[in-house]
């Protein structure tokens, strides 16, 4: 991955803003992606996008989709981050924000109730199939990161699959670590990473 041009802004992610990376795949081959915060217009382009990496996947385990309702929740209450190549969204991640809800695993890890409210759930990132492998799961690790300190969170929590090793490389090169194999979404085995902030 090289970051060849320095970000737009070095500012916190915040609606409007954005902030530009260029990655290279293979050595050989670059390409501009703009980060930015999803909006409601974004929502059939970000289903669809999980679409297509559950369509290509041979373990169905590996990924579960995050309903439409669930996204919408998250485009308006907590930070959604899209990585756009010219006008095309080509993926997204959510961050939840500091709140109560069933979709922060601090809850699943059985924390107190106060501190729970500390923890920013790191909740899905989802690459398009096409444009896998020029490191922009890193880039959201980084960006949601970022925005996790700015609201002021103690820990971020994040889960995947104990079979999604690009995943879990990624998280521990961001410095996140596993705590706990625990089941989750009806029963699929996961593997919960914390980092304290």
């Amino acid at each position: 991955m090289t970051h060849d041009q320095p970000p737009i802004s070095t500012d916190e992610l915040w609606p409007g803003q954005e902030r530009a990376y260029v990655l290279t795949k293979r050595i050989t081959h670059e390409q501009r992606f703009i980060l930015r915060r999803c909006a409601r217009q974004d929502l059939p382009a970000i289903m669809l996008i999980q679409h297509r990496v559950r369509r290509k996947v041979s373990s169905r385990s590996l990924y579960v989709t995050t309903p439409r309702k669930q996204v919408a929740e998250s485009i308006e209450k907590d930070f959604t981050l899209g990585a756009w190549s010219g006008r095309r969204l080509v993926g997204f991640a959510m961050v939840l924000s500091l709140r109560e809800t069933e979709r922060n695993l601090a809850y699943a890890l059985g924390y107190e109730p106060e501190y729970a409210l500390r923890c920013a759930t790191f909740d899905g990132a989802w690459i398009d199939p096409r444009y896998q492998g020029y490191g922009l799961q890193m880039c959201f690790c980084l960006e949601r990161e970022r925005y996790a300190r700015r609201v002021g969170a103690a820990e971020i929590l994040t889960c995947t699959s104990p079979q999604n090793h690009a995943c879990r490389r990624t998280l521990e090169k961001c410095g996140h670590a596993p705590i706990r194999e625990v089941e989750l979404f009806g029963g699929e085995r996961r593997v919960i990473y914390s980092k304290k902030l």
